[in-house]
Formats: structure tokens, C-alpha cells, sequence
């Protein structure tokens, strides 16, 4: 809209044939509009770039259930052009908590992935780490929980190509709302609320 909110400037539909929520929006330094959410579309009909990241669905949990998958996508300022887009998704059901960019267009994302149960029987992938956002061995956290659920850190290139950094964290309990950010020095803060009474918190901590 325009600065009096008198106008639409720009305006457009995105997503596939089912649901989507978008749930953060921000500016890189060329202009583009970076927008993440998440989407239970999986039938190819979701936008994504040929050169994703991800360009495969995940959010699938077993038959007769569809979760959701992390997604997101650059545009043109006006809205009139899908510049890239990419699923960042695990291989289960997962979604957005926060997004943000650096100084340098780099994308953050802070995610969760839910644990669900059919049969008796919790029904979450236990996969590798690098299966889920390519956990590098030294990232803070590389464990999965196949009961409480897991949050993520993935931090990407302007185009959502490839992943740069990521990590897993708290992984008994699973955070689910919160926020990122990053400082000038591209150190990266997350808020987040926890049932975890053991989640790791540094000496003199408030």
C-alpha cells in the first residue's frame, strides 16, 4: 500500500492448490520481497525454483495425513515476478516460527517439526540430521527426538539454493513460537518459550 494507505501498489496470490500461511515478510538491500511460511500442498503444483534447495515436498506423515512443509520465496518488488522459492522443510511435518535477513540478503529461518502418533506408535522419521537441514558435525545441536519434536535454525542464500548453516535445538520439547534475529556481527538470536526445564542456558545467565 502506499504511505497513506489510501492504494494498493502491488498485490498477488501465491501458493499451490491447498492451504498456505504466510508469516513473515522483509526486504533484502536489492528490493525483493522475502516471504516464508508453510504449506500442506503436495501435488507439484506449489511454486518452486527449478535450482531450489528443496524442491520436494516433506511435510507428509502417513497415509491419510498431510502436514505441512517450511517454505520460502523471493519476488520482485512489485509482485510480478517469482525470483526463486524453495520447500525447507524436514521429512515430516514441519512449519514456520520466525524469518529474517542480514545486511547481505542472507536468509534465517527458525522452524519447528511436530512428532505425531498412529497405531500407538509415534509415526516421526528419525532421520540424520543432514537429512533433515544438512547438520554440520560441529552445530550446536545434531539430535532428533522421535517423541517431543525438534526446532531448527537453517540459515540460506539470497537465491534458496543451498543452505549455509543450520543447527537443531532443543530437542526434548520443541519450540513452537518466538522470534530471530541478527546483530551486526551476524550473530543470530532466538526467543522462543520451553517446557524443557533442562534447555542449556550459559554461566551468570539472568
Amino acid at each position: 500500500l502506499n504511505t497513506s494507505l489510501t492504494s494498493i501498489l502491488s498485490a498477488t496470490y501465491f501458493g499451490g492448490t491447498n492451504d498456505e500461511e504466510i508469516n513473515k515478510v522483509a526486504y533484502d538491500n536489492n528490493g525483493n520481497i522475502i516471504v516464508a511460511g508453510r504449506t500442506d500442498t503436495d501435488d507439484n503444483s506449489f511454486p518452486i525454483s527449478p535450482d531450489a534447495y528443496d524442491d520436494q515436498f516433506l511435510g507428509m506423515m502417513f497415509p491419510g495425513y498431510v502436514g505441512t512443509d517450511t517454505f520460502a520465496a523471493n519476488l520482485s518488488s512489485d509482485l510480478s515476478y517469482l525470483n526463486h522459492s524453495s520447500f525447507l522443510g524436514a521429512q515430516i511435518d514441519n512449519g514456520l516460527i520466525s524469518m529474517t535477513i542480514d545486511n547481505s540478503g542472507k536468509i534465517y529461518v527458525f522452524g519447528h517439526i511436530h512428532p505425531y502418533q498412529c497405531d500407538g506408535q509415534f509415526c516421526y522419521l528419525a532421520v540424520d540430521p543432514k537429512a533433515i537441514y544438512e547438520v554440520p558435525e560441529n552445530a550446536f545441536d545434531t539430535t532428533t527426538d522421535v517423541l517431543n519434536g525438534s526446532s531448527f535454525i537453517g540459515i540460506y542464500k539470497n537465491d534458496l539454493t543451498d543452505i549455509i548453516y543450520g543447527t537443531l535445538i532443543d530437542h526434548t520439547s520443541g519450540l513452537v513460537n518466538g522470534d530471530i534475529a541478527v546483530d551486526s556481527n551476524y550473530n543470530v538470536l532466538v526467543t522462543s518459550s520451553t517446557n524443557n526445564s533442562s534447555f542449556v542456558t550459559t554461566k551468570h545467565a539472568y
